[in-house]
């Protein structure tokens, strides 16, 4: 359900689900938000995607319950005067922000100062900046930082370091330490031609610092061919996964013991924090009304396992559509249904 005013929208999007351990109703999206001039402010639940990975990314994606946050975000990019501050307009060309204070769902091991293991409601900050210095070309800086909950400090000095660590002593659990952080970059380019326009993307971060800075990186890259053929459309995209198995780090932390997640899910990528990901996927979308998806998941970790996936979704009418998604493979097979009403 969703109304719209000249500076004010509300979105109300209830589900009922019957999987694995999220069963019986809940609100996956609830919120209301004021824009004024080029700023969105968001105040409840909402799932962010905040990357250029199409199956997943690092940092924030929907995998996770949404968050119940406060977010400010610019509506159109925007950009230094072009006469005025002509160097700046050079260099960072268009320009986006996306900036958010989240609190998570209960945490059952949170490690105090003083060794000592509570529960409580940590924090989420989140910010991302996205620049296109060239027309098809878009780079973004981003980080996430989980902080405070279980007795641990949420002052302003906390806060303050958690957007930027400078000072704070890194990997001790103490009280120089905010909490967990990940920090990375991300970029598209756009090939647009008369034969096969394509995109190339990917993003890089480093989870937790050292010396200030991001460290024990993972990558996802990609490409995406649209209009394959010229028919409207159908594209298909490859994109690779690696996480750093080398420190088995990934979405894990020494203070916040459930790890980088939200009511026990990850916040980041699907896949977890181990092991190496392709996707291949062939996509048909037949504009809102419905799509279709085949593809192929190679998974490699401690063995490798392949899977086939079909997808398809078909709008019935303006209130009311269905999906239907399926995968296969050696260890197991399912099958889910699900039903939209749209009012």
């Amino acid at each position: 359900m969703q109304y719209i005013g000249p500076q004010v929208s509300a979105v109300f999007s209830p589900e009922v689900m019957d999987y694995k351990n999220i069963k019986g109703f809940r609100t996956n999206k609830a919120y209301i938000r004021f824009n004024t001039e080029n700023i969105n402010f968001t105040i409840g639940r909402e799932s962010l995607w905040m990357g250029q990975g199409k199956e997943g990314t690092l940092l924030l994606s929907n995998n996770a319950k949404a968050l119940d946050m406060i977010r400010i975000s610019s509506i159109e990019p925007f950009s230094f005067h072009p006469y005025f501050h002509k160097w700046l307009y050079k260099i960072f060309g268009k320009m986006d922000f996306d900036f958010l204070v989240a609190r998570l769902d209960k945490y059952d091991k949170i490690k105090r100062e003083d060794g000592t293991i509570h529960s409580g409601y940590p924090k989420l900050i989140g910010i991302q900046f996205t620049f296109r210095p060239y027309k098809n070309f878009v780079l973004g800086l981003y980080k996430t930082s989980i902080f405070g909950g279980g007795g641990r400090s949420e002052d302003l000095k906390t806060i303050s370091e958690s957007i930027i660590p400078i000072g704070q002593t890194e990997n001790t659990g103490t009280a120089k330490e905010a909490g967990d952080q990940i920090a990375g970059a991300n970029l598209a380019w756009y090939m647009p031609n008369r034969f096969q326009p394509f995109k190339l993307y990917g993003e890089i971060a480093g989870e937790d610092s050292a010396n200030n800075l991001p460290s024990k990186e993972s990558y996802i890259v990609g490409v995406l061919f649209s209009d394959i053929f010229h028919i409207s459309g159908l594209q298909t995209n490859y994109e690779y996964l690696h996480m750093n198995s080398k420190c088995h780090c990934w979405y894990k932390h020494h203070i916040y013991l459930d790890g980088y997640t939200n009511r026990h899910f990850i916040m980041g990528h699907f896949n977890g924090g181990e092991g190496k990901r392709g996707i291949l996927r062939l996509k048909y979308l037949q504009g809102i009304k419905r799509d279709f998806t085949i593809a192929w998941d190679h998974f490699s970790y401690k063995e490798d396992i392949d899977s086939f996936i079909f997808g398809f979704r078909n709008r019935i009418n303006e209130h009311l559509e269905y999906k239907i998604d399926s995968r296969v493979n050696k260890n197991y097979s399912w099958v889910d249904f699900g039903i939209k009403w749209i009012f």
